[in-house]
């Protein structure tokens, strides 16, 4: 669980992720935005809850072949995957 809600800084930077490999649950709560680009893999993550995320759609590269809960009410996304032109 990640809480900025006492936090100045409402921003979360994505590299702390490629230090959590087994991560299996994502709680952002009061964050504004992740910074940064994702390298880590989310091979086990589950459980995605980001109330008021920005994005409007997951990052390029980001594999969540075993989530099971995506729970992102108040979001923007308009699409889950850009999809790459080739």
């Amino acid at each position: 669980v990640i809480d900025c809600t006492m936090s100045i800084n409402k921003y979360c930077n994505a590299e702390l992720f490629e230090r959590l490999p087994n991560l299996r649950l994502i709680k952002l709560v009061d964050v504004y935005d992740i910074k940064g680009n994702f390298k880590a893999s989310f091979d086990e993550l589950r459980y995605i809850s980001w109330h008021d995320c920005p994005w409007t759609h997951l990052p390029y590269g980001v594999h969540l072949q075993k989530l099971v809960v995506l729970d992102m009410p108040f979001s923007r996304f308009e699409t889950l995957w850009k999809i790459a032109k080739v």
